[in-house]
C-alpha cells in the first residue's frame, strides 16, 4: 500500500489500535498491575465537572464482616462530562487469590448490586490495578451526588460475595 493511501485508511486492526493507546499489563514494585493504559489512570484530578473518590477497604466493612486481616486502598476520578471514570485499587493479604473487583451501590452497612465492573485483579494475595472506563451519564452524576452511597468490593477465592469492601467518601 503507498504511503499516502494508508496515511487516509480508516481500516486499523485491534492489535494495531491497543498498541497506538499503549494498552496493557506491566508490573510495579514488584506487583502485577493490569492497565488499560499506560499511564497512571487515577492520577487526573477531576476537575469543573467531576468528583474524586477514595476509600480504605478492610473485611470489617463487608456485611457481615468477614475473617480476614486483608486490606487495601481504591481511589476515583470520574468526569461528568465525559462519563470517564479513571480508577486505582490495590489489596494485599487476601486469604485466597482475588477473582473480581467492583463498585456496588449501597449505603454503609448493606449490600447493594455492581453498579461498575473494574478490571480483573491480578489471581493472587495482593496486587493493584488501574483502569479506566466509560460509564452512563446518570450514573457518572449520581456517583458525584451520593459518593458515600457506593462501595469497592474485592472478592477472592475464599470469600466469593466478597473478602474486602470500601465505602467511598468524596474528597
Amino acid at each position: 500500500m503507498a504511503p499516502e493511501a494508508h496515511r487516509w485508511s480508516t481500516a486499523v486492526s485491534r492489535r494495531a489500535m491497543l498498541r497506538r493507546i499503549g494498552a496493557g499489563t506491566g508490573v510495579v514494585w514488584g506487583v502485577p498491575v493490569i492497565t488499560s493504559f499506560k499511564m497512571p489512570a487515577y492520577a487526573a484530578t477531576a476537575g469543573p465537572g467531576g468528583c474524586h473518590l477514595s476509600g480504605s477497604l478492610n473485611a470489617g466493612q463487608e456485611v457481615p464482616p468477614r475473617d480476614s486481616s486483608a486490606t487495601g486502598a481504591a481511589d476515583m476520578s470520574v468526569d461528568t462530562r465525559t462519563n470517564v471514570v479513571r480508577y486505582m485499587y490495590s489489596f494485599k493479604n487476601l486469604t485466597g487469590a482475588a477473582t473480581s473487583a467492583g463498585v456496588h451501590q449501597a449505603s454503609v452497612g448493606e449490600n447493594g448490586p455492581v453498579a461498575i465492573t473494574l478490571a480483573k485483579p491480578p489471581r493472587s494475595g495482593s496486587g493493584a490495578v488501574t483502569g479506566v472506563i466509560v460509564v452512563a451519564s446518570v450514573l457518572a452524576a449520581d456517583v458525584c451526588a451520593n459518593p458515600t452511597n457506593y462501595y469497592i468490593n474485592i472478592s477472592s477465592t475464599a470469600f466469593a460475595e466478597g473478602e474486602i469492601r470500601g465505602q467511598f467518601a468524596g474528597t
